[in-house]
């Protein structure tokens, strides 16, 4: 445990995610996704290892996800979720203004 921790000491997770303009994610960041960003880098750890304080991630932001290897071997790793590459944050009044648009569109070829 204390050799994987030594491994985990430099690790800075970054997790990208779509969200509101107000930095609220559509959904939210949990321990799998944490423990899959792990592994990604080259790092196998249970999830039960894992915690998250807030229980999830709901906002973009920097945050500590907690490690517990073993009940002495425990440490903090930084995560950062970040918006979603190729999509700044999403204005959700354009989605609904486009959704109306397309739908007085589809109205329109109906009346014709």
């Amino acid at each position: 445990a204390q050799a994987q921790a030594a491994a985990l000491a430099s690790v800075a997770l970054t997790i990208e995610a779509h969200a509101h303009e107000e930095g609220t994610l559509f959904g939210s960041i949990n321990v799998a996704e944490v423990q899959k960003a792990l592994a990604e880098q080259g790092h196998e750890i249970e999830k039960r290892a894992l915690h998250i304080d807030q229980g999830a991630v709901h906002k973009l932001g920097s945050y500590q996800v907690i490690i517990q290897l073993h009940p002495e071997v425990k440490f903090n790793v930084p995560l950062s979720v970040v918006p979603a590459a190729g999509g700044d944050v999403i204005d959700p009044m354009a989605l609904i203004d486009a959704e109306e648009q397309t739908a007085q569109d589809a109205d329109s070829a109906d009346d014709a």
